[in-house]
């Protein structure tokens, strides 16, 4: 029997990697929040009701019967005039080579859904079947492509043929953990090349410094433990090897622009 493998299949699954980091059921008259910010990227499904998102400079209003996707990074508030029942998503889409996909969408996304498809999933959220866990999955992930789907290919650009064995061993070393003691230097050691050759590698192949995607990894593992875990500051500091909770204090104000604490009010899960 001939067997026709489709050796192209195997580069585009390599392109992203999707972590559906919570989904849940939101509904009521009090949603209603101000400044969000936060490393992963969020999806409404809105089944009734509406509500309105209101960014620096422009509003976008939320419907029944469309789904939306509010960027990471995206700072936004939000509220119901009256009344919105939604399915919520939180979700990370990382690119070959570990940065956010949608760091580089500077709009929300829309596009029509079908109510009737979404609200059978309520009750596969509310079951403790973990065969309803794998079917309300499916859909998300469908629905979340459907939306990668309708993205620029440019934004996906670097991902291509051309990756070296040593970027391919390298994203591999970065995968497995990054700390604040993790430097360029250690790794060029490890990669058997110089510093420099190793910076210029990683830099040509994705835009960014080698420097800069280690911290941004950092500061965006630090803003997922805040808003969802109840570790404490100190704790958080520890686990990603900073010297104290002062100094990472400091670091996390540098880079995200306020305190940790301040941070984590701002952003619980399930907003």
């Amino acid at each position: 029997m001939p067997v026709t493998i489709f050796e192209e299949v195997k580069r585009i699954n390599s392109m992203l990697d999707v972590d559906l980091t919570e989904y849940g059921l939101s509904s009521g008259s009090d949603w209603n929040h101000k400044n969000l910010k936060s490393p992963y990227t969020r999806l409404y499904i809105v089944l009734e009701g509406d509500a309105v998102v209101q960014l620096d400079k422009e509003t976008i209003y939320l419907k029944k019967g469309n789904a939306y996707v509010i960027p990471s990074n995206m700072n936004y508030s939000c509220y119901t005039p009256k009344y919105i029942k939604k399915i919520y998503v939180h979700f990370r889409c990382k690119q070959w080579g570990g940065t956010n996909l949608f760091d580089e969408v500077h709009d929300v996304l829309s596009r029509t859904i079908e109510v009737e498809r979404y609200e059978p999933l309520i009750r596969m959220l509310e079951s403790e079947n973990v065969k309803d866990y794998w079917l309300v999955k499916g859909s998300m992930l469908q629905l979340i492509y459907q939306f990668v789907g309708s993205l620029d290919p440019n934004l996906i650009g670097y991902v291509n043929d051309n990756r070296s064995p040593e970027l391919i061993s390298l994203y591999q070393m970065l995968k497995s953990g990054i700390s604040a003691k993790t430097r360029t230097s250690d790794l060029a050691v490890q990669m058997k090349m110089s510093q420099s050759r190793l910076s210029k590698l990683y830099k040509t192949a994705t835009g960014m410094t080698l420097k800069n995607y280690i911290q941004r990894q950092l500061m965006e593992q630090a803003q997922m433990l805040l808003i969802s875990s109840n570790k404490s500051i100190k704790e958080i500091a520890s686990n990603l090897k900073y010297q104290d909770a002062l100094y990472f204090t400091r670091v996390f104000h540098q880079w995200v622009g306020e305190a940790p604490t301040s941070y984590r009010e701002r952003n619980q899960m399930g907003k």
